[in-house]
């Protein structure tokens, strides 16, 4: 389990040097500060985690749904549109708001994004709720940042770890949450760099510049049962491939 830090623009300077993961608001309404590079730029080594709050905006990991940004009947919508660019979004609300939100996904038939949840206690219970990918339990802290903890991997934002050798067994895993959606190996940014477009084509393509032998491992699981998940794009563009 991981601990990241969030915090307006303001108050990002309070958030501790050696952060493992910052997070920080791309959009806002009128006035509303945003993240720039070089708030960025003061933790390098830190995964950074990008957080829009109006449900126009096609950019960012994370929608933030409560009083004044993204409302509940809006957050199926921003997740439908940043699967279709490609990425595997989240949703932050309160534990509160949960019922509600994940209510609208299923009366729109939107597969529920992950969530990142934010519930206040005394004393702090740093755990995360089941069925979420991180939890935000310290807010207002010594500094004006809040705190989170978050799972060793948040999809769609940490790259997909890579069995081998003994760990592999010839399995090719359906995810129903990706379908549609370009495989997570597409995540590698030194590829994806090289023009390998975040599409259906863009597997084929993909497949071709790492080799059809490297890629079909990527695709596999481990003996303990761990998926590296593959969309269902995948699976169409490779059938012969086994799958459980």
């Amino acid at each position: 389990m991981r601990t990241m830090y969030d915090a307006l623009p303001g108050a990002f300077h309070g958030i501790p040097a050696d952060a493992e993961m910052v997070a920080g608001y791309i959009d806002g309404g009128p006035g509303f500060p945003v993240m720039t590079d070089e708030l960025w730029a003061l933790y390098p080594h830190a995964v950074h985690v990008r957080i829009a709050t109006q449900a126009g905006t096609n950019d960012g990991h994370v929608l933030d749904v409560e009083s004044g940004d993204a409302t509940p009947a809006q957050a199926p919508g921003w997740v439908q549109m940043r699967r279709a660019a490609g990425e595997h979004p989240a949703v932050y609300c309160s534990a509160s708001a949960w019922g509600d939100v994940k209510e609208q996904f299923a009366a729109q038939g939107v597969a529920e994004p992950e969530w990142w949840i934010a519930s206040y206690q005394q004393p702090p219970d740093t755990s995360i709720p089941e069925g979420a990918v991180a939890h935000q339990w310290g807010g207002n802290e010594d500094g004006g940042f809040d705190v989170s903890s978050v799972h060793d991997f948040w999809p769609g934002i940490d790259p997909v770890p890579l069995p081998t050798g003994d760990d592999m067994e010839p399995v090719l895993v359906k995810d129903p949450n990706l379908a549609g959606a370009v495989a997570y190996v597409l995540w590698f940014q030194p590829v994806v760099g090289k023009g390998v477009k975040r599409s259906v084509d863009g597997v084929e393509a993909f497949r071709g510049l790492l080799g059809a032998e490297v890629f079909d491992q990527m695709i596999r699981v481990d003996k303990s049962g761990q998926p590296f998940p593959v969309a269902q794009a995948t699976i169409d563009l490779f059938p012969d491939a086994p799958q459980a």
